[in-house]
């Protein structure tokens, strides 16, 4: 298997007011970024546009990627914490995912975040599930300029919930930090919505003019199909936390969005039955055999956006 490079590309005038990294692959089983971030790259190395910024694309948990698991002993996107953040950055790692956060803090590095006027962190992922495309926002007004274009529902609320993130960390960093979940893993139509999650993030951020925007992504319309009948906010209701001896398992057939009613029965774990504690819409039902999340429950929000 070809070795996975730490960073995927850069383009753009490193001295831009404007520094948008890109990370993918935090989950090892989430492969479909890295072709999204390849694939990018790939056209704007092809078509040269005037690009009004500097942009970086990021590796990230490349043991597990290897491996094709989502983690190897701990999981990336839950280590970003001050502790494991000092411990990775003096060399006193004890596993092999937290030397991945120690070779991409290294990266973090060699880039001076303060010289940047505008600085935007987009983390790449699918979900196990069918149906995954939506947005975690950490501040939803500073994030809403660059959302809005996304034809994906916002969830709000998630993120707080989930410690160690690195949309937490980069947000401290004082980037407009989200997460764009393009789909399901091994759905190639993912790849897509991921290519198009970047170039109107461009859009949105005015590194580009729209009709700059390629016609292979510019004409693509699944996103919006998709998502017209959902709620365009949603927020956070119930979070579903498991660990390996609770031996949970999810029953087949739901979908991310899929609407569920109080007292639904939507799992089986150790104790019994596990039932749905309200009304809402299902979130990342676990259909993987790894992972601290067996599903959330979102509903429609109402919020003011600053302008």
């Amino acid at each position: 298997m070809e070795e996975i490079p730490r960073i995927i590309g850069a383009y753009g005038n490193i001295d831009a007011d404007t520094l948008m990294i890109c990370t993918a692959g935090i989950h090892g089983n989430e492969p479909l970024g890295i072709e999204a971030l390849r694939k990018v790259f790939h056209i704007l190395e092809r078509d040269q546009p005037n690009f009004k910024g500097r942009f970086v694309g990021i590796a990230g948990n490349r043991r597990a990627l290897a491996a094709n698991q989502r983690y190897l002993s701990e999981d990336l996107n839950r280590i970003w914490t001050p502790d494991k953040l000092e411990n990775a950055k003096n060399n006193r790692c004890q596993t092999p995912d937290c030397e991945e956060l120690r070779e991409i803090c290294k990266v973090f590095d060699q880039i001076d975040f303060t010289q940047y006027r505008q600085k935007i962190y987009l983390d790449l992922h699918t979900t196990s599930g069918e149906n995954g495309t939506f947005i975690v926002a950490t501040n939803l007004a500073q994030s809403h300029y660059l959302t809005q274009r996304l034809e994906a529902p916002v969830i709000i609320g998630l993120e707080e919930k989930l410690t160690g993130t690195s949309l937490r960390y980069m947000h401290g960093q004082g980037f407009t930090s989200f997460a764009f979940e393009g789909g399901q893993h091994q759905n190639q139509q993912s790849i897509d919505n991921l290519v198009w999650s970047i170039w109107y993030t461009f859009l949105g951020a005015g590194c580009i003019a729209e009709d700059i925007i390629p016609e292979e992504v510019a004409q693509y319309t699944h996103l919006q199909e998709f998502t017209e009948n959902l709620p365009n906010l949603m927020e956070l209701e119930y979070l579903h936390s498991i660990k390996p001896e609770d031996k949970f398992k999810m029953l087949p057939g739901f979908k991310n969005f899929s609407r569920v009613t109080k007292g639904q029965l939507l799992a089986r774990d150790c104790r019994g039955e596990v039932k749905s504690p309200g009304d809402g819409y299902l979130l990342m039902p676990l259909y993987q055999p790894v992972g601290n999340d067996g599903f959330f429950l979102v509903k429609g929000a109402q919020a003011m956006i600053d302008s």
